[in-house]
């Protein structure tokens, strides 16, 4: 970072052929603000001159100079740094304007002292700063705030010498460049371009990069939801809680809950508590999100209330009705069985009790939610001589010609 390189060899005592100079690196160097600057020179003594003491300063009043490590204003900034014993550089850290000024380098000897009269570096320190405007779409100034929609002009300034060249643009935690040039411009603003923004500057002498500026984009509610706890259904009697959750720039301020076909709202909250549940409170819910850009309503949420013995009146009446068909299922099977035995010869009883058992394995199949009511019935069929004992669960009592011992069994 140097506008120019010029040495001099300056001489202020003569010792036989030898004296003492110092060669500057440059004549003038420009710097940005906040970076860091070496400022070096070389110099010579005779040989046989002991260096004793060796300093860098920028003032000086009747032959009295400042060291730079001992001023205040220079505090933990100044360091001093040398290769050989004959040079030395002066590194100044976290540059300020008020650094712009001519740097000397002193040095004395057991006989000599270098003066301070000749001409050192001139550091030139310039800034880069910020400046944000932001406009509405109607070209309006926004008193600094940024809504969605609108168009923002970032524009990046420096008054270095030589002027900058290049304006590079970037978003904090992307990797890539925004844009290029000294105004980087956002039309038709969204919440995903909200972030931190910084541009960096750069002349043939170096480059330097802005303090970041955060860019907030303000936005009006989005996805406004509806959810309900707990979930499953909801019996007469019990409590529900609504809530509502929205995305919004600022935070959302009002939240209003609705019931539809009633015109005035129901409540306000982002929670919508309903305890002692009743069938009336059955219907379509939604909210309302409502912040100082704009508002939006949720889906409507269906609330279905069901009666206290609903359910349990429902798995009953489904359970008698199993238990109704597998008894009728066993009357038909023990009334064909018995006419099997009543007349042998009109077919194959073991073939007709075969259909008939597969007829009620099949019934069993088709109801499987239901298979801890049904009843299955073993038939032995031994003679007998009292046809009046034989008797069917639920049938009327027939006379066959053969004894029928039956078992039923609930499983």
């Amino acid at each position: 970072m140097v506008s120019g390189i010029d040495q001099f060899h300056f001489v202020s005592g003569v010792v036989g052929e030898s004296c003492m100079n110092v060669t500057y690196t440059h004549q003038s160097i420009c710097a940005l603000k906040g970076s860091t600057v070496d400022i070096s020179c070389f110099y010579t003594h005779p040989s046989w001159h002991n260096v004793t003491e060796v300093s860098w300063f920028s003032k000086w009043e009747t032959g009295v100079t400042n060291d730079l490590s001992q001023d205040p204003e220079y505090a933990d900034r100044v360091e001093y740094h040398r290769q050989t014993d004959k040079d030395s550089t002066l590194k100044i850290t976290d540059l300020r304007e008020r650094d712009s000024t001519e740097y000397k380098f002193r040095f004395k000897t057991v006989h000599a002292e270098w003066g301070y009269t000749f001409s050192g570096t001139t550091l030139s320190v310039t800034g880069v700063y910020f400046i944000l405007y932001t406009l509405r779409k109607k070209g309006a100034i926004l008193s600094g705030e940024i809504v969605e929609g609108n168009s923002v002009t970032l524009t990046c300034s420096s008054d270095a010498n030589p002027p900058v060249d290049k304006y590079t643009w970037y978003k904090k935690n992307v990797t890539s460049p925004k844009a290029s040039g000294q105004s980087y411009s956002i039309t038709n603003i969204i919440s995903e371009d909200r972030g931190e923004y910084y541009c960096e500057a750069e002349n043939k002498y170096g480059r330097l990069n802005s303090s970041p500026v955060f860019v907030d984009v303000q936005y009006g509610p989005k996805n406004t939801s509806v959810s309900v706890s707990p979930s499953g259904e909801i019996v007469e009697g019990s409590s529900v809680t609504l809530t509502c959750s929205s995305d919004a720039n600022p935070p959302v301020q009002n939240y209003t809950w609705y019931k539809k076909n009633v015109t005035s709202p129901v409540l306000s909250g982002q929670n919508y508590n309903i305890t002692n549940i009743s069938s009336e409170d059955s219907g379509h819910y939604y909210c309302e999100a409502r912040n100082k850009i704009s508002s939006e309503n949720s889906t409507a949420l269906r609330i279905i209330v069901a009666g206290k013995g609903s359910s349990s009146i429902f798995r009953w009446n489904q359970k008698m009705t199993v238990m109704t068909v597998y008894s009728l299922w066993n009357c038909v099977f023990f009334f064909l069985l018995m006419l099997s035995i009543l007349f042998p010869h009109q077919g194959d009883s073991t073939l007709l009790y075969d259909n008939v058992l597969g007829m009620a394995m099949q019934q069993r199949q088709q109801s499987p939610s239901s298979q801890d009511d049904v009843h299955y019935t073993s038939v032995h069929v031994s003679p007998s001589k009292n046809p009046e004992e034989l008797c069917a669960p639920s049938c009327n009592c027939l006379n066959p010609r053969n004894r029928t011992e039956m078992s039923s069994t609930l499983l």
